[in-house]
């Protein structure tokens, strides 16, 4: 043996080191920050703006809304404006003069006034 103490890296060792560099990359990424959130937040509406148009966060003032407009048009819908015609349909994907006739049916019964 003349001295020389060379250490060299079996397989095992090269690929564990690899392995180890990756996991810490990816905990670092993860950590930092710098990738956009998965699942961008929509915009709110502004306040006081039609909130009735966002059925899903605002399922009440909807109600309230469709009532209204059930009220006004005795349910039918050639009577609603355009934008009320299309909220009507998007809220009720598609059957908004369906719903518009049986809302004001349901107004106009006896078990509905007693409310």
């Amino acid at each position: 043996m003349s001295g020389d103490n060379h250490y060299t890296a079996n397989t095992g060792q090269v690929r564990s080191l690899v392995i180890g560099i990756a996991i810490g990359v990816f905990i670092l990424y993860t950590l930092s920050g710098i990738h956009p959130p998965a699942h961008p937040k929509p915009p709110s509406l502004p306040p006081g703006v039609n909130t009735y148009r966002n059925y899903v966060d605002h399922p009440q003032e909807a109600q309230e809304h469709l009532n209204l407009l059930a009220r006004q048009t005795n349910g039918d819908i050639k009577k609603l404006s355009p934008e009320d015609h299309q909220w009507l349909d998007s809220m009720t994907a598609g059957n908004g003069e369906m719903m518009l006739k049986t809302r004001a049916q349901e107004l106009k019964s006896p078990a509905a006034k007693a409310k």
